[in-house]
This record gives C-alpha cells, structure tokens and sequence, in this order.
C-alpha cells in the first residue's frame, strides 16, 4: 500500500507543478501575486499524503490497469480541492499551523507584517480567502480538460462540484455547533462527519477512479457504502489525534479543536457522561479561545477517565471490520488492488498523522 500511494504522490506531485506553473494565473502580469499563488498552493499540497489523489488511481486500479492521464488529472484536481479546502478551514478554526508549518493565511499574515503592510491580520486572512477561492476553480479547470468520454467527464465534474457543496453545507453546521448552545446528537455528527470529511476523502476519489475504468453502477454504489464508512473512521481518528496526537506527527496543534469548541463525538460523551460540577468546568473550557493546555489535559483526562477513547477505539475497530467484509464481497478484477485497499482500511484505523 505504501509503495502504490508514495508512487503516485510522486507523480501527481510532478504533474501539479506542471499544471500550475502553466496555468492562466501564473502568466498573470500585474504584481507577482498570479504566480505566488500557483507557488504557494503547490508547495502547500506537497505537504500532504495526497491519499485522495492515490484514491483515483486505486479506483482506478480494480480493473486491473495502471493510470492514465486522466488518472493523473482528476487526482491532481482532487488534491487541490483539498488544499482549498484546508486554507479556509484554518482561516474558520484560526489554526496557526498547518503540515508542520505556517498556515496558509499565517504566511500571509508574516509577509504584511514584513513589508510593514496595514492590518497585517486582515491582509492575511483575505489572500487566504483569494488563495482558496483560486485553487478551486484552477481545479475544476483541470477537469474540464480530461479526454474520456464526454458522459464519464461530465459525471465527475458533476459529482465533484456536488460533493463541494456538500463539504461547505456540513462545515456551516460545523460552525453553528461550535457557536451554539444546542444540544446535539450522535446523529447530527455522524450525518457531520459523512458530509464534512468521509464522502470527499474517500467516496469521490475512489468512485472517480471507478468511472474513468468504466465499471459497473453495482461497482460505485458498493464502493460509495465503503468509502462513506473508512470517510467516518478517518475523522473520528482525526478527533482522537486532534486531543491525544503528537503534534510533532500531525503538523497540527493539540487541543484546537477543544478551544473551537467542535462538537466531536469525544465531546458529545464526554458531556453526556461527565457529572455536574465536571460539566461546569468544562462549559469554561470547550469553545474557550484562550483555554490552555492544562485545559486541554483535562479534557483529554476525563475522556479517558470515562471509558470514552477506548469505546470509540472499539467503535472504529468495528466499523473497518464491516468495511472489510464488505471490501471482501467485491466482485473484482483485480486482487492486488482489493490487498491495497485491505491495508488502506487498516492503516486508516490505527494511523498516528
């Protein structure tokens, strides 16, 4: 598994330095701003895993074929939705660091701040708004120039343009939980978490890949039930990394969700579970800007304390053991591509980043 997504990393890497250094903004004349840009969102996207872009080939790869331009190409678009996406959700969350660096509107911000600009804070934070808005229309560019046939080309710009809406639908939710008071549910953070992580990160890609191959409708429908299930792993896991990580492996804070005051599972049972004088402390904690680490600790104490961390642990073992099985009823061409996607479910289980 390892060596199939560090293989494509490598290649959707090459080929998204070529797509954005000959894009329309990178031949922009009036200040350097076009060509930053391209620079910035290329060096950004370099910093992750590119999983959903090795998702496409993987899809792909069911029919037993190796990618093709095209592979390449929605991969790359893909990836540089994800970066979009990312910017402006460090922008909502106010997370300073992103991938072991400066967030995106923190480079920013450091550059007003070193050309003496005005409200360097604001500055910051618009180019971040600019920067995010840009790299998703250079992705959807990209997709409009795949060479399958037109229905599949149109199908995947269709399903791409819906399921970005469907990010930005869950992450206004995401805010609202935040900001409010309201009692909230499993449900709603399950339904969160399908819309605002798991369908975009694994679903898409996979079902993208799906379709440049021409597979079957039973094909994308079955994949799309697995996909949803490893999207709700992976965020759960990204909750427990976001309270337990290490911040050294995630190249992200330790507790900004808890200072957000995000409605996680963790916090939902912590709230549930924890008695009255535990809530009162808590209600000064999550959703505290300033709350500090030993803050953090707390929290993180308590979740432990109550069986939490570990029921959810047993939750994400149960849900990849239903993934599997349902990995194990694909009719597929392919077998490595089934072995791949096996260690996928369990990389995507127990990951540390």
């Amino acid at each position: 598994m390892r060596e199939f997504f560090a293989r494509h990393k490598e290649d959707l890497t090459r080929f998204m330095n070529e797509y954005l250094s000959t894009s329309s903004c990178h031949k922009l004349k009036v200040r350097p701003f076009g060509r930053d840009i391209c620079r910035e969102i290329a060096s950004f996207s370099e910093k992750g895993k590119m999983i959903r872009g090795g998702l496409v080939a993987l899809g792909h790869y069911f029919k037993g074929t190796r990618g093709t331009q095209d592979v390449l190409k929605v991969g790359t678009a893909l990836e540089i939705m994800h970066s979009a996406l990312l910017i402006h959700d460090d922008l909502m969350d106010r997370d300073l660091r992103r991938r072991g660096a400066d967030s995106f509107h923190q480079r920013y911000r450091n550059l007003a701040h070193a050309q003496r600009l005005k409200d360097p804070d604001h500055f910051g934070d618009g180019m971040a708004i600019c920067g995010g808005d840009i790299a998703f229309f250079m992705a959807m560019d990209l997709l409009g120039t795949l060479e399958c046939d037109q229905g599949i080309r149109q199908r995947i710009w269709n399903l791409c343009s819906r399921e970005m809406a469907y990010v930005g639908t869950a992450q206004m939710v995401d805010l609202y939980l935040g900001a409010s008071e309201e009692v909230f549910d499993e449900a709603t953070i399950l339904e969160l978490y399908r819309y605002k992580t798991g369908r975009y990160t694994f679903s898409l890609p996979l079902i993208s890949g799906l379709l440049l191959a021409e597979l079957d409708e039973d094909m994308v429908n079955a994949v799309d039930r697995i996909g949803e299930k490893l999207g709700i792993v992976f965020q759960i896991k990204d909750d427990e990394l976001g309270l337990f990580g290490d911040e050294q492996q995630t190249g992200k804070p330790v507790g900004s969700d808890v200072r957000e005051g995000k409605k996680t599972l963790y916090i939902l049972h912590l709230y549930n579970r924890a008695g009255p004088e535990a809530r009162s402390t808590l209600s000064h904690i999550i959703g505290n800007p300033a709350a500090t680490m030993d803050d953090v600790v707390y929290v993180r104490d308590m979740i432990e304390k109550l069986g939490i961390r570990q029921e959810l642990e047993r939750r994400v073992g149960s849900m990849s053991e239903e993934a599997r099985k349902m990995v194990a009823g694909l009719d597929m061409a392919n077998e490595d591509a089934g072995r791949i996607l096996l260690e996928l479910i369990d990389y995507n289980s127990s990951r540390l980043k």
